[in-house]
């Protein structure tokens, strides 16, 4: 009989448990969608290698950057970084002076942060925390791969000095 008496609240537990459903069909729905922004941007790969070459310049917020690499401006805009040199960056910003051309500033590495792409931190987000599932038949087929031989004119391990 207790159980009828709080029958008007049922309705609201199971309202509770549709909202965390539609919750995570939401995160589910941003997850695939982050991934197919990321998946559809152009590939700059090409059978492993990279078709441009990145020219290494600096360092910024304690990693290395390169030319074209985008960063955030202390007011929050976004630049491209064209070399950063004791210190100090040279950045191309996207606004556009008088003459037509774009402006280059001169800022502190320091006051710089690296640009990451939304879809890219939403997806990192949902990876953290997780763990590889040990398994029994993942660690056979790796030890398996490894005591394949090497393939033709190729050499494991670390190169030895010539003699």
């Amino acid at each position: 009989m207790n159980f009828l008496r709080r029958s008007p609240e049922v309705p609201s537990v199971f309202r509770l448990l549709f909202r965390q459903k539609d919750r995570s069909r939401s995160m589910i729905n941003s997850v695939s969608r982050a991934a197919q922004e990321l998946g559809s941007r152009q590939k700059l790969m090409r059978k492993g290698k990279r078709t441009v070459r990145r020219t290494w310049t600096g360092c910024i917020a304690g990693e290395r950057a390169w030319r074209g690499r985008l960063v955030v401006l202390p007011d929050r805009h976004v630049a491209e970084v064209i070399q950063v040199v004791r210190g100090h960056a040279i950045v191309l910003t996207y606004e556009v002076a008088e003459d037509g051309g774009r402006i280059f500033q001169y800022i502190p590495a320091s006051h710089l942060k690296l640009f990451k792409l939304a879809a890219a931190v939403e997806i990192g987000q949902r990876k953290r925390g997780v763990r590889e599932r040990k398994s029994h038949l993942k660690a056979a087929s790796s030890r398996r791969n490894g005591a394949m031989p090497v393939r033709p004119g190729r050499r494991r391990g670390r190169p030895r000095k010539a003699e």
